[in-house]
């Protein structure tokens, strides 16, 4: 065998081992992008999960008298449990569920508020 014919050997083997050290590469990088989203689900698996229960809005209060506590009640839990804390925006989050008698009278009042306060 010629010296030409065996470089060309060594050469084909040489590029043939290149080939093979590439795809190892390639699947090392594989195996540490496995690796890496693993290690995040884990992290996702192991932290403590808030829950996101729905929470069940009060039902609409007309103006008896007899239910005005259950309706007070029904109210600041949902506001406790959507986190809203600032006064004004209670006040008017619970108007949302007047109707009747309730609605008539609280009307006039969110109207002023709404018209002459600066923080809407």
């Amino acid at each position: 065998m010629s010296s030409a014919a065996a470089n060309t050997k060594t050469d084909k083997e040489h590029i043939q081992a290149l080939y093979k050290r590439i795809s190892e590469l390639e699947n090392e990088g594989t195996v540490q992008e496995l690796r890496d989203q693993l290690e995040q689900l884990t992290v996702q698996l192991l932290s403590p999960q808030k829950r996101t229960a729905k929470v069940k809005e009060p039902a609409p209060y007309d103006g008896k008298r007899d239910e005005l506590r259950g309706f007070l009640t029904q109210v600041r839990i949902y506001h406790k449990r959507i986190g809203l804390t600032d006064d004004s925006e209670r006040v008017l989050d619970a108007s949302a569920y007047l109707k009747g008698d309730a609605l008539e009278w609280f009307e006039p009042i969110a109207r002023d508020y709404l018209e002459n306060s600066e923080e809407h």
